[in-house]
């Protein structure tokens, strides 16, 4: 009897160190599959962007190189949106409550856009077409895709992740790696509600406005940032102590990084697509409505769709 016990001991044991490297390899499998699949929808940005401070006569400018994700078969690429946000920008990075409100009286304006795709050594023309800063996400508008057929990830096909699942993210490496693509494996740690359904990740972000799915290829969202749901008392001094935490190499990120909902980013899609399209024909056919004056504020739309804020009347024309 006790001969029997081992054997079958024995067996379970070597069955279970066969079913282990069995699993990491249909895991590595996974995340090669999703490679392959939806590389060719994250693109490279490069973008020269030019600034001026409201109050000041002074102006500068900075190129950028940045990825995005392809949105639609048209060639409307989604970005992050705190490059065009000074005071975004500077709250991600935690330096706002030592500006003094400064970096809230600057317009960061693209002035000229090249997207490149994979396997096309062509730079692409584009133009801002559309801005959400409760999102932080950004939408530009390829103009001359010609002949070019592009892959694009679509958010109408989805599934909501839960806490502890793994999820993958994609990116892009620097013009100095050829632009190879790679993958991120984050875990999501914890969920909110307010100001939005959204999910959080532990770990570092290859970049926001990069789409997240789960291992079995299923889109989950868009990595951003999200701001609180209310504002902080400015007698408050949580955000300074948290500051001064992470100068010291604790605490958590100034704005940690969240999976926003497929379908959130999906009614964000729907409304860039109707602004490029206007915008796009503006450009072609120049008009009363090309007017920068004529686009100072936005169209209204249906209440029951999110608006896109309207991008400055400069990103609407050359």
């Amino acid at each position: 009897m006790r001969t029997i016990r081992l054997r079958v001991m024995l067996s379970l044991c070597l069955l279970g160190g066969i079913g282990i490297p069995a699993q990491a390899d249909q895991e590595a499998a996974q995340l090669r599959a999703l490679i392959e699949k939806h590389s060719h929808a994250i693109v490279t940005v490069k973008l020269l962007l030019k600034s001026k401070k409201k109050t000041e006569d002074s102006r500068g400018e900075a190129r950028f190189e940045l990825q995005g994700v392809v949105v639609d078969k048209n060639g409307l690429i989604m970005v992050p949106n705190m490059l065009f946000s000074p005071r975004r920008l500077m709250a991600a990075m935690g330096m706002g409550m030592f500006t003094g409100g400064e970096e809230a009286d600057a317009d960061s304006t693209p002035a000229d856009i090249k997207v490149l795709f994979q396997g096309d050594d062509r730079e692409h023309s584009a133009f801002l077409a559309a801005t959400d800063s409760k999102m932080d996400l950004a939408f530009m508008k390829v103009e001359d895709l010609g002949s070019h057929r592009v892959d694009f990830i679509d958010f109408g096909i989805s599934a909501e992740p839960a806490i502890g699942d793994q999820v993958v993210a994609i990116g892009r490496l620097q013009k100095g790696y050829d632009y190879t693509p790679y993958f991120q494996v984050l875990r999501v740690s914890g969920s909110v509600t307010r100001p939005r359904k959204a999910w959080m990740v532990d770990g570092s972000v290859p970049q926001f406005g990069l789409p997240v799915f789960s291992l079995g290829g299923a889109v989950a969202g868009v990595l951003t940032t999200l701001e609180q749901g209310s504002k902080p008392d400015p007698n408050d001094m949580t955000a300074s102590f948290g500051m001064a935490l992470r100068m010291m190499g604790a605490g958590p990120a100034p704005l940690p990084p969240f999976i926003v909902t497929a379908s959130g980013v999906k009614a964000l899609v729907t409304q860039a697509q109707k602004r490029a399209v206007e915008l796009a024909a503006q450009r072609t056919h120049p008009g009363p409505e090309s007017n920068p004056a004529a686009q100072t504020h936005p169209k209204p739309v249906p209440p029951e769709t999110k608006p896109v804020p309207t991008p400055p009347a400069h990103a609407a024309s050359k």
